[in-house]
């Protein structure tokens, strides 16, 4: 009877440390598997953040080109501005044999009463904004 208590025993034992060594196995891939997810979760964070950096820098340069061109704008309202004040104290429009800027008419107060365009572009532009006769 002894005998056979010492190989039941020895038995369970040995199945003991058979699911322990599956456990190890187990916890061990289970580990191995955690940091590769964490590796790529890594990589994916940072392709991430290397993405919203380019569209902000891409952002940023589109913002920039933008307020350059409104500032070009600007320049040119500006200096179109001076050329019409500078025009506008010359003594007399008859007397100056200078370039003609049709303004174009939009109808209703303080409208273009100046003579007709004769420019290709300025009859044209007058033709569209003219109203439609039936």
């Amino acid at each position: 009877k002894l005998t056979e208590d010492l190989v039941q025993a020895k038995l369970v034992l040995a199945q003991g440390q058979s699911e322990r060594e599956v456990l190890q196995h187990k916890l061990l891939k289970a580990n191995t598997r955690q940091r590769a997810v964490a590796l790529r979760m890594t990589d994916l964070e940072i392709k991430l953040a290397e993405a919203n950096d380019h569209h902000a820098e891409s952002d940023e340069l589109k913002a920039g080109a933008f307020m350059e061109a409104m500032q070009q704008q600007e320049r040119r309202i500006r200096e179109l501005e001076e050329a019409l004040d500078s025009r506008q104290q010359q003594p007399s429009p008859s007397s100056s044999r200078g370039l003609k800027m049709a303004v174009p008419s939009f109808g209703g107060k303080g409208a273009d009463t100046r003579e007709p365009a004769t420019h290709p572009v300025e009859v044209g532009a007058r033709a569209a904004m003219a109203p439609a006769r039936s």
